[in-house]
């Protein structure tokens, strides 16, 4: 086959080699995860025709990896902790907010259970405007956008965060706290497990995913 060569200064070259790695995980995950349904659905036709019941097979993976809060928290520890306001709320809806309504339809005598409601940190971490209007873009959608301006920097990204998110960062139960001392470098939201300030330091490279031609 043919070689071409191009000369790429270091930084470059750096994010041409992270951006080519991890477009190879990601395929190497998503064919191992295609071999083994192909593999499921060939057992449940062989199954199939050896029994009356009807046969249904899933593959699922739950990788949780516990809050994270560090000394320094990046974009990998707002990933982690979004993650896990999702599993918190998704619990909280099956363990006390169903389970208490299906008890209220029945009639059945309980002392009824409070609990903290995440939605407010999950609409400050992956609200989109127009979703409700009282809904604006959450940190996700904002990075999103910046990675869309060429000229986008990870501080002005930080500043669209305050600007969208922090001008009610005085008001109890707010998630989102804007950092008054460097609003360009820091912000702190309010998880149900406790605070976190996070560094934007890197946040708009680790968030491009796409391979560079330079790749």
């Amino acid at each position: 086959g043919e070689s071409v060569t191009k000369r790429l200064d270091a930084s470059k070259a750096c994010e041409a080699r992270d951006a080519f790695a991890k477009a190879t995980y990601a395929s190497l995950f998503e064919w191992l995860v295609r071999r083994v349904n192909d593999r499921f659905s060939q057992l449940e036709r062989t199954l199939e025709g050896t029994t009356s019941s009807s046969w249904t097979t899933s593959f699922a993976v739950l990788d949780i990896y516990g809050f994270e809060t560090f000394e320094t928290n990046s974009f990998e520890q707002l990933c982690i902790n979004y993650a896990n306001e999702r599993l918190q709320q998704r619990f909280n809806e099956a363990l006390f907010q169903t389970e208490q309504e299906e008890y209220a339809r029945e009639e059945i005598d309980w002392t009824k259970v409070s609990f903290e409601d995440n939605q407010k940190c999950v609409d400050v971490i992956d609200g989109k405007a127009g979703k409700a209007a009282k809904h604006r873009n959450g940190v996700l959608a904002l990075l999103d956008e910046q990675c869309a301006f060429p000229k986008s920097t990870d501080a002005t990204f930080a500043r669209a965060c305050a600007d969208a998110l922090g001008k009610d960062d005085a008001t109890e139960g707010n998630a989102f706290k804007t950092n008054k001392r460097d609003p360009e470098s820091f912000f702190t939201i309010r998880h149900y497990a406790g605070d976190v300030t996070y560094d934007v330091s890197g946040f708009i490279a680790k968030n491009k995913d796409e391979v560079p031609e330079s790749a």
